[in-house]
């Protein structure tokens, strides 16, 4: 069994209800794009940080811990890379990427409160639900 102390060190997760699932239909029968191209990307991209994209615009707040701050400063991140690779984005782009990384951290954090509560042990923050 996963304890919530290891669940906690996961930034971020996506539950399975919510990607769609593969239908023959999102296959082709022409050329596909090359994967090789697509993982040099990925892996050039990686040596890259968009993480002080935040500070720019916005404070995190202190009711985030050291492992929320570094688990969504990475989210963000990970999500401006992917959503603009050139690096020029506007204030708005980085506040969804941001809504969006704190709306998955703290699908892990109430999880983690979820799992606490099954094991009969008490550290959950008290309103856990609005920590983030």
């Amino acid at each position: 069994m996963i304890d919530a102390a290891f669940f906690d060190r996961f930034h971020a997760y996506i539950p399975g209800w919510e990607i769609p699932k593969m239908r023959p239909s999102f296959f082709t029968q022409r050329y596909g794009f090359i994967v090789d191209y697509l993982a040099e990307f990925f892996l050039e991209i990686r040596k890259r940080s968009f993480a002080d994209a935040i500070d720019k615009y916005f404070c995190l707040g202190d009711n985030l811990n050291q492992r929320d701050v570094i688990a969504v400063r990475k989210t963000v991140s990970g999500l401006l890379k992917l959503l603009y690779p050139h690096g020029e984005h506007a204030k708005e782009d980085v506040r969804q990427c941001l809504e969006y990384a704190l709306q998955v951290r703290r699908r892990v954090k109430e999880k983690c409160c979820a799992m606490m509560e099954q094991e009969k042990v008490s550290v959950c923050p008290v309103g856990a639900a609005g920590l983030l």
